[in-house]
């Protein structure tokens, strides 16, 4: 093939000369085309046609009456420009798609995040979205490959043709010799180039490309995962400070038991709030979407915090063991004694400036003034025995004073859409950024006064309104009883501790102290900011924000779409390449040779083609090719009566010399002896064996994952990296059925050949199913119709399973799907402790034989839990303690990635239920209310007449004096007062050891309400006989009782250890209530 040649326009002759074959046989009389291969020197590509001539070539034929008729030459249609124009124009629309894929996936300024198809989770996405990722572009691609099958089949059986359609014509080798279709796809592209044979190098290249990349790698572009987005919207300020004069009755104990939760529990900080910084609230103006729980929000915003500013303190003994401590700045403080260091080893102190009931120490004093207010000391020391005897005191000791500045920054932080909780800040650096916070803004005085005393400077000697947790004293020596540290002490060191760390001796560096006090008071006051800190519409400062969310979403993988783009254009070129090598080719055919009878046609009338070919029927491939070698042959077209027909001659006279190799050649097959039948390799049983056990490999392996499925619920993400994820869960298993697909293609075109012959070989065949059949003119899509009408049915399932190959290629494509699974793996536990409870509770001595000031703890544990969802203690939910036990052997493999959210196995749980009773002062039931306040309600007292089973009473009875715990000192008012009561009782003295109660008021809890006010003289009249009081009062109480181990109280639940089972389980978290850990 020389592409600077051309065919022009066909010459016809008047009168019809005669014509003679190469060995001078004249040829009949027939209208012969001749056809004049001219050369263009001045430009060898120019073409002297029409545009029509390039879509079809054309050529003139004589007729008797002189006429001229143009008559097309022929040419496949799947090498024509409609049909090449047409899959140029796909490979460019699908280039286009994936452009406009990956343009939608990053959206305006990355606000996609590489995703297509959003929802809340993976799972959420819609089933025409999953069904449209996992299949869609592997079908189409497929089609696509289908198409460009049809075009690599035409090229490789139609190269002989159009080599021997040359005016020269062509060797033996290189045309009738010709087997492209029956290579395998990656060795014709090598063996057309040796050729230069260019069409079915590109063809057979392009082919490769689609089968082995397109297909697979189409397959993988896209990938499901969780991807950031990026929207803006429009921003606003939803919270300020309340009002000054509100801030004092607001500013209670609620921060400071928020800060312990933070400081010790792992309670989560107040929305808008970090342990460093307060945020000014913002929010979306856009209220009404919704946000799912990773979903954040990104603006500006105001930044409350403070900063500690520590000086070393003088230090100089006082009277007696009493010390003296100078700020240098005109405050001294006189009279500062230690604690003892009899049992400890450390001395912490925070002493805090104002003086108070609840404080030991304090700077307040007529050489500390008030301007001095927001100073604090911090001490550190460290025990010693004293010379010579055997007690010890502090020594070494460190002290420095302490100033707090409070400051407003702007920043850029961005929040949880839904918990508020701030996830990172951008300070804004510039000059004089930062501004002192004014008081007319927070209360800063209230603020340091309850950080150092406890209390709110506005309580003091006052009524309280609140729950108890929000005036009540916070009391930490539960957490530092461990750290060796000398008793009392103020709270701050307790959230110093906690802030610091761990290590009290590492509080002896003054630098380690000023951050342990720093980090404290900025969570404190981050705390503080956020209690006084009240909601309002967002309507004020409106400003550009980001909301910045993570859904579940369709990942489109740039970089396998960038690889596919590639290959399409490569793809899209080689088209365009084709067309012109098509356009360019000489074709003398005048009709598609693709059956037996076409090819018989060719040399019905002319002996010398046929002269190497004679044999009798044992000549092999590689015999032929010897005898044939060196010979030429040319096809030309012939208008014989106006049919046109074709026909082959052979373009080299035999000489003696050859005929003589033909003789030789031709005794050397016709020996009997030698006769052997010819079977295909690809058809042999080694073959199919093997072809067999790859089938067999790929079913075992997908039952193998199968069995891993169903065991496990699922198989173990094998990484996170969306490339990754892509070649192992679409491209591996496409690739699998595209690399099987040419061995059964392969099979198919074979068959096609074979099949006719194996018909004639049987005798008595259909010329429609024989000689006529044209197989292997259409790929095996179109086959297996054509098999099934003639009756070749195992022909048929060749092309089934050829077509079978593309299905499998759109279904490997989907075969894995990503979704959370909860997965359980067994795992062996034992036993860690016994229990040694024997059912019966004692309120008051459990009460009695600790410090009641560890009993808070627990306390503090329920008040975390019920006001921001923070968890328990291990082993504890909202019904039952349970016995902890151990896990053998239940460290992972160390090849699974699976994260263990859970374990689950039998055990022992401990719990209490409260039977609850409704008691009255009616004499008759089994038990009977006494109920006495006096003193203005200050003192009530309690006592419950319990009728014993076996007869005769006993008396129970608690006590409370309001008036020695301070609680109230004013005088009564006209309102009525609110009392609860909620009390122990105990063995009343009056009962007498005679009758036990068998621990029945040990048992019981009475709880209740009353409205107490000044009494009236009717009132007072009325209740004299009664209530033996000076007020009056309206109550309501009830006895709750423990019930006891035998009676249930303590519930196993079917909690019967088993020592031998346990069970992994995801999202298994309960929340985890107050009431068993006090067991």
């Amino acid at each position: 093939m020389h592409w600077p040649y051309a065919m022009s326009p066909t010459k016809f002759v008047d009168q019809p000369q005669p014509r003679y074959d190469s060995n001078g046989n004249k040829v009949p009389i027939w209208e012969a085309i001749e056809v004049e291969i001219r050369k263009d020197e001045k430009n060898p590509l120019k073409k002297q046609y029409s545009w029509g001539s390039l879509i079809s070539k054309t050529t003139s034929w004589a007729t008797n009456g002189g006429a001229t008729e143009r008559k097309p030459l022929w040419k496949p249609a799947t090498l024509r420009f409609p049909f090449l124009g047409s899959i140029f124009t796909v490979t460019v629309l699908m280039i286009i798609g994936l452009e406009t894929l990956a343009y939608l996936s990053i959206g305006k300024n990355n606000s996609n995040g590489g995703g297509l198809a959003f929802a809340a989770t993976v799972d959420d996405i819609s089933t025409i979205a999953t069904l449209s990722y996992l299949y869609l572009p592997t079908v189409i691609a497929v089609l696509y490959g289908m198409a460009w099958s049809w075009i690599d089949l035409d090229s490789k059986r139609l190269e002989p043709w159009f080599q021997l359609s040359k005016p020269e014509g062509a060797a033996a080798e290189d045309s009738i010799l010709l087997q492209y279709p029956f290579d395998f796809m990656p060795f014709v592209p090598i063996r057309a180039a040796r050729r230069r044979h260019w069409a079915v190098f590109i063809t057979g290249s392009a082919m490769m490309l689609v089968t082995w990349a397109v297909v697979p790698f189409q397959s993988a572009i896209f990938s499901t995962g969780t991807v950031t987005r990026t929207r803006e919207t429009l921003m606003a300020t939803t919270g300020s400070f309340m009002p000054l004069k509100n801030q004092k009755v607001a500013l209670n104990s609620h921060f400071l038991n928020t800060a312990y939760g933070v400081s010790w529990l792992g309670q989560k900080l107040p929305p808008y709030t970090t342990k460093e910084y307060a945020l000014q609230p913002f929010s979306p103006i856009a209220s009404d979407a919704i946000y799912a729980a990773n979903d954040t929000w990104s603006s500006s915003t105001l930044a409350y915090y403070t900063n500690l500013t520590c000086t070393p303190a003088t230090m100089k003994p006082g009277k007696g063991d009493t010390w003296i401590f100078n700020d240098g700045n005109g405050c001294v403080t006189y009279e500062i004694d230690f604690p003892t260091a009899f049992s400890v080893e450390f001395l912490v102190m925070y002493i805090p400036y104002f003086d108070d009931p609840h404080n030991g120490w304090a700077l307040q004093n007529e050489n500390c003034t008030i301007e001095h207010s927001h100073n604090f000391l911090a001490v550190w020391g460290q025990s010693q025995y004293i010379e010579n005897t055997t007690f010890k005191t502090f020594g070494n000791i460190s002290a420095q004073f302490c100033r707090p500045t409070y400051f407003v920054r702007p920043v850029t932080a961005i929040l949880n859409a839904t918990s508020r909780a701030v996830i990172d800040i951008d300070y804004e650096k510039g000059p004089d950024t930062d501004t002192p916070l004014l008081e007319t803004d927070f209360n800063i005085t209230n603020f340091e006064y309850m950080i150092g005393t406890g209390v709110s400077q506005y309580h003091f000697g006052k009524p309280i309104a609140g729950d108890l947790p929000d005036i009540s004293i916070v009391q930490q020596l539960p957490k530092l009883l461990n750290h060796n540290v000398s008793w009392p002490f103020q709270n701050m060191v307790g959230y110093g501790m906690a802030a610091s760390s761990g290590q009290v001796k590492d509080l002896a560096d003054p630098s380690q102290m000023h951050k342990a006090f720093e980090s404290a008071h900025k969570l404190l006051f981050s705390t503080a900011v956020a209690a006084m800190t009240i909601s309002m519409e967002p309507t004020a400062n409106e400003r550009i924000g980001l909301v910045i969310d993570q859904p579940g979403s369709i990942i489109f993988v740039r970089s396998f779409s960038i690889a596919v783009e590639a290959f399409l254009a490569v793809v899209g070129i080689l088209t365009c390449v084709l067309w012109l090598v098509y356009q360019q080719r000489q074709s003398n055919m005048t009709q598609d040779p693709a059956s037996i009878s076409d090819i018989m046609r060719l040399v019905c009338n002319t002996k010398e083609p046929l002269r190497g070919f004679n044999d009798s029927g044992t000549l092999t491939t590689q015999l032929l090719g010897e005898r044939l070698h060196g010979h030429s042959y040319r096809l030309n077209a012939y208008n014989k009566g106006g049919a046109i027909e074709m026909r082959l001659e052979s373009t080299k006279r035999a000489t003696g010399q050859d005929i003589d190799k033909i003789v030789e050649f031709q005794s050397n097959i016709d020996c009997p002896e030698q006769s052997q039948a010819i079977r295909p390799f690809e058809l042999t049983f080694t073959t199919g064996g093997i072809a067999g056990a790859v089938i067999i490999a790929a079913i075992a392996s997908l039952l193998y994952l199968y069995h891993r499925i169903t065991k496990f619920n699922g198989l173990v993400r094998p990484s996170s990296n969306p490339l990754v994820l892509s070649i192992l869960e679409n491209l591996v298993p496409t690739a699998f059925a595209t690399i099987n697909e040419p061995f059964w293609i392969l099979l198919n075109r074979l068959l096609c050949v074979l099949q006719p012959f194996s018909d004639l070989r049987k005798g008595k065949a259909k010329p429609d199913a024989t000689v006529d059949a044209r197989y292997t003119s259409v790929p095996p899509q179109l086959a297996v119709w054509r098999a099934l009408r003639s009756g070749h049915f195992l022909l048929a399932t060749v092309c089934v399973m050829a077509i079978s190959m593309n299905v499998l290629a759109v279904a490997l494509s989907g075969i894995f799907n990503e979704s959370v699974r909860d997965t359980n793996i067994p795992v062996t536990s034992t036993t860690i402790y016994n229990h040694a409870l024997n059912g019966t509770p004692n309120i008051m001595e459990s009460v009695t034989s600790f410090d009641s000031i560890t009993y808070s703890d627990h306390f503090y544990a329920t008040l975390a839990n019920l006001r921001s969802n923070t968890s328990l203690p291990p082993w504890v939910d909202d019904s039952f303690f349970y016995l902890p036990f151990n896990l053998v052997n239940s460290e992972q493999p160390s090849g699974e990635q699976l994260s263990i959210d859970g374990y689950s196995a039998l055990t022992r749980g401990f719990g209490v239920e409260l039977t609850c009773e409704q008691i009255f002062q009616e004499e008759g039931d089994d038990d009977t209310l006494v109920f006495h306040q006096k003193d203005n309600g200050s003192i009530a007292e309690l006592t419950i007449v319990h009728k014993l089973a076996g007869g005769g009473n006993v008396t129970c009875s608690s006590s409370r004096d309001l008036k020695n715990g301070g609680f109230y000192t004013e005088p009564w008012t006209n309102d009525t007062c609110a009392f609860e009561v909620v009390a122990t009782l105990q063995l009343s003295n009056d009962t007498g050891n005679s009758l036990p109660d068998n621990g029945y008021c040990s048992s019981v809890v009475v709880a209740g309400w009353a409205r107490i006010g000044p009494a009236t003289p009717s009132t007072a009249q009325g209740a004299s006989s009664t209530n033996a009081t000076n007020g009056r009062t309206d109550y309501f109480f009830e006895k709750k009782r423990r019930v006891r181990h035998q009676s249930s109280t303590v519930r196993d639940g079917s909690c019967n250890y088993l020592s031998n089972s346990a069970n992994i389980v995801r999202e298994s978290t309960t929340h985890r209530l107050l009431l068993p850990m006090a067991q």
